[in-house]
């Protein structure tokens, strides 16, 4: 049997109203995503700095973007994709 090319990881529920919705919390989520990812650092650190370009809403809404299917995010309708 061959092992899997590709590194899957199973959709994480984030609650915004929660200690994970804490901007801190995102930030280092990237990180967690983009090594289990692999990710480039230049890719990672690109994400961070769209997300800290802006308030706590642009935050969110570019990490909804750049996490894709990768997390299920609660607590805000304001999330756009």
């Amino acid at each position: 049997m061959k092992a899997p090319t590709k590194t899957t990881i199973q959709p994480r529920v984030i609650d915004l109203r929660g200690p994970e919705g804490n901007a801190f919390y995102l930030l280092g989520y990237v990180d967690l995503v983009g090594k289990r990812m692999q990710w480039s650092p230049s890719r990672v650190e690109r994400v961070k700095r769209q997300m800290m370009s802006g308030d706590y809403q642009n935050l969110v809404q570019v990490f909804a973007q750049e996490m894709g299917d990768l997390v299920v995010l609660r607590g805000s309708s304001e999330v756009r994709r």
